[in-house]
């Protein structure tokens, strides 16, 4: 066990306050991610049927394909594009 100055029970609140922050940060992040992902199918069902229809998910595969159309999708799915890149 590690010991510091003011003893392993001062260490051990640093860590799971540590702990703590780092799973806060985790959720907020993979909460911003999957709303990122629910705006983009919604915004991007229709291009996806239309420009990428033929396109076998994984990969990245669709992505590129809808980044490759980016002058025929719409603003919509635009946006959503731009804000999956963050």
């Amino acid at each position: 066990m590690i010991m510091m100055r003011n003893g392993p029970h001062r260490w051990d609140m640093r860590m799971k306050r540590l702990i703590l922050a780092l799973a806060i940060l985790f959720c907020a992040d993979l909460a911003s991610y999957a709303q990122s992902q629910t705006e983009f199918t919604k915004h991007c069902r229709t291009d996806l049927r239309k420009f990428c229809k033929s396109v076998h998910a994984g990969n990245s595969r669709l992505l590129q394909c809808l980044r490759t159309n980016a002058s025929l999708i719409s603003a919509e799915c635009s946006q959503a594009l731009q804000k999956m890149k963050r």
